[in-house]
């Protein structure tokens, strides 16, 4: 259906609201583009987006002060939105900005979630379906998919996605394995948490986290130990009961445990977020680690060495047999990524 509006020479927009709306300047129509409940609407969102790659092709229809029997047809790109040679308000400047977002090109998940988030009139499986042909090939989109596979699609296309979006309150679509970082919906990441997160910036920009074409999710962390005398100071984030009795049976041995920081670095009276995982194969600065689930860290920081490493969550926590491999200790790991244990063989679980 959106190759029609992606085909078209032009494309109108003929909404009650605008179309009742007296005309006067651009500025104040590109406030109420952005205001209508047109705006609000998953479907009209994704035929916007269809759009993108040709200019002066929407028009929309306003009230004609000179003839109000007769609808006044203006340009979005020509007559509504800003432009960087012409002086504007603040105003007018962020509402083109957002509405030129819309039909810009979708190319990781955080663009995706702040187009589609406040889609408020728009059925949540509307909401994938359209996410799904924003991102996908539309010939190729079987919309007759569980949110789950349609979730793996569209982020398997996008290959990457923040490193704080993997904190999040819901129980993955895999208890093991590849997946098992992932919630059942692009919905379910916590789009709050891009902001609410302070993000470990010490090295410099954050990397975003490479998703693997099996499901796997791998990126450059820093990790911390969880000692026994500071355990209690882990909590989880979700209070759903399977996933804190998930943290808390793993924590039960935390020399198996490590924490992989999102946030910044806990302090006294501070509290940071992580990923609780347990190592399962190493190998210098490479682990393979089992995801347990995310949590809030509250003790100080300064008591571990902090250390670098590059992780995978997901991949290789099952032996050839599809037998969950045993965690490893995790100060033997992070002795080999310090440099202290290095070995030609990697450290794994069973060995």
């Amino acid at each position: 259906m959106l190759e029609n509006f992606s085909r078209a020479t032009y494309v109108v927009v003929h909404d009650q609201e605008l179309v009742n709306m007296l005309w006067t300047d651009g500025p104040n129509a590109a406030v109420a583009v952005l205001v209508s409940s047109w705006f609000t609407r998953g479907w009209t969102a994704a035929e916007f987006y269809s759009t993108r790659k040709k200019s002066n092709s929407v028009k929309i229809l306003f009230k004609n002060p000179d003839d109000t029997l007769k609808p006044l047809i203006k340009d979005l790109d020509r007559d509504i939105l800003s432009h960087p040679q012409q002086a504007t308000t603040l105003v007018h400047f962020k509402a083109s900005t957002i509405l030129r977002g819309v039909r810009g090109d979708i190319t990781d998940l955080r663009g995706l979630l702040q187009v589609l988030r406040t889609r408020s009139t728009s059925w949540d499986r509307d909401k994938m379906t359209i996410a799904g042909l924003m991102t996908l090939d539309q010939r190729t989109v079987d919309t007759s998919l569980s949110t789950p596979a349609l979730t793996r699609s569209i982020l398997l296309e996008l290959l990457t996605v923040p490193k704080t979006s993997i904190f999040h309150n819901k129980v993955p679509m895999a208890l093991e394995g590849c997946w098992s970082w992932c919630p059942p919906s692009i919905f379910d990441f916590d789009g709050s948490t891009f902001s609410r997160v302070r993000p470990n910036t010490a090295g410099g920009r954050q990397d975003p986290l490479l998703i693997h074409k099996d499901g796997s999710i791998g990126g450059s962390f820093t990790v911390y130990p969880v000692q026994l005398a500071y355990r209690d100071k882990v909590h989880p984030y979700s209070s759903h009961p399977a996933l804190s009795y998930r943290i808390l049976k793993a924590l039960e041995t935390p020399e198996t445990c490590l924490i992989l920081e999102i946030g910044g670095a806990a302090t006294e009276s501070a509290v940071t977020s992580g990923i609780l995982v347990e190592p399962v194969v190493g190998h210098g600065i490479y682990v393979y680690c089992r995801y347990i689930g995310c949590v809030h860290v509250s003790f100080p920081a300064a008591i571990h060495a902090s250390i670098p490493i590059k992780c995978t969550i997901g991949w290789n926590d099952r032996d050839k047999d599809n037998v969950p491999r045993p965690a490893i200790n995790a100060q033997a790991i992070l002795a080999g990524a310090d440099g202290e244990n290095q070995s030609d063989e990697p450290v794994a679980a069973g060995s």
